[in-house]
């Protein structure tokens, strides 16, 4: 990987443009016994899964279907027809943005995409649900939030984990101070066949994602956010490299970030080249207190004594209810959006999760430490911040 490319600011990235958009509609928020329009945008494989989740949710009523790829809006207008909806999709997703009697959006797109849909959606009167990571790039998460607060929409973000009952569990082990000191937390993957692709997906390009550390590790490091409320590190440090796969991806194989949180390190470790799991464990998170540990993923959620602890180990996995992440998602964001109360994964929690991972992208392509300044949202090292 060619880590000394070049790296600007995109210019008009988030343009404020009302075109194709109303100009500030408010939205309704239907009845409790009223179904909420829901219009997906991106029907690759999350957002056919999200469609899917989506029509198990009673209260919500897939209404319109945009992808720029007909086989996959064929593929999705057949799945609505499946469940009971006539929907003829479009290939423009300013038209389901402009439509009134649309009351919410689904953003399934890649990445680069969902700053721009997030904010037009939030000005149009829709709420909108978005995958992960929120952004690109540090300051358009910025955008979405600011969007979500001025339009008082409600933004579910698609950290759907937070939904499910192995990480609430671990969130709740871990406030209850079992631990004790926490003075360490590991989280990795290994996903192998990744490396082996023949055609690299848009995730490993930098114009449009942020490879392995955006895709899966805002999945491994949103858990901790989720356990020690929300904070941020103060400092990141991370190395990559692509040291086993040819082809002409941007982001490494291999990759180890650290970062540096008040009263605890942290590390995330990619290794799409080697299988070799932890714990019994592909990819998960693990708490290191001073009398236990905590491991979650999705798999389960298991709480291990350190030798000498007076803490008893608890075993929590092979429930079918606590697997559970998808629906029960869209679920709390229904519930929002007729209560418009905070979602479970509201967009702020996804940009800070989402940010922390570009922060160590960066400072693997600029090969320095970043010490983040959270009152001013950037980094002290002004070079960096010039790619923000």
């Amino acid at each position: 990987m060619d880590n000394s490319k070049p790296i600007t600011r995109r210019s008009a990235s988030l343009a404020l443009s009302t075109a194709f958009t109303t100009s500030i509609f408010t939205g309704q928020v239907k009845g409790a016994n009223d179904r909420v329009a829901v219009g997906f945008i991106g029907l690759g494989a999350m957002g056919s899964g999200n469609l899917g989740y989506s029509m198990k949710v009673p209260g919500l009523q897939p209404a319109a279907l945009c992808d720029v790829y007909q086989p996959h809006l064929e593929r999705a207008e057949a799945a609505a027809r499946r469940g009971g909806y006539e929907i003829k999709g479009t290939d423009d997703f300013r038209k389901i943005i402009a439509d009134k009697s649309i009351d919410a959006v689904c953003i399934s797109t890649p990445d680069h995409w969902h700053p721009y849909m997030t904010v037009e959606a939030c000005k149009a009167g829709k709420d909108v649900y978005v995958e992960k990571p929120a952004a690109v790039y540090v300051d358009e998460g910025v955008k979405m939030v600011e969007a979500a607060r001025k339009y008082k929409r409600i933004v579910q973000a698609g950290t759907m984990q937070r939904s499910g009952g192995y990480f609430k569990k671990a969130a709740e082990l871990v406030k209850s101070g079992i631990l004790g000191n926490v003075t360490f937390v590991h989280t990795w993957q290994n996903r192998w066949g990744v490396t082996k692709a023949t055609f690299p997906t848009f995730r490993y390009f930098w114009d449009y994602a942020g490879g392995a550390m955006t895709d899966w590790g805002v999945h491994l490091l949103d858990p901790v956010h989720q356990c020690f409320d929300e904070k941020m590190p103060t400092a990141i440090s991370a190395m990559g490299h692509k040291l086993e796969v040819t082809d002409n991806r941007d982001t490494p194989d291999t990759m180890l970030a650290t970062f540096d949180y008040p009263g605890f390190i942290a590390s995330y470790e990619s290794r799409t080249a080697n299988p070799m799991p932890m714990f019994g464990q592909g990819a998960a998170t693990s708490i290191h207190g001073t009398e236990a540990t905590i491991i979650v993923n999705r798999s389960g959620c298991w709480l291990v004594p350190n030798a000498k602890s007076k803490v008893e180990a608890q075993t929590y996995e092979k429930d079918d209810v606590m697997r559970q992440m998808n629906v029960p998602h869209w679920e709390n964001w229904l519930s929002c959006i007729k209560s418009r109360e905070k979602p479970q994964s509201e967009i702020e929690t996804c940009v800070r999760s989402s940010t922390t991972c570009i922060l160590a992208n960066l400072s693997m392509r600029f090969k320095t430490r970043l010490d983040w300044d959270e009152k001013n949202w950037t980094v002290k090292q002004a070079e960096v911040s010039l790619a923000f």
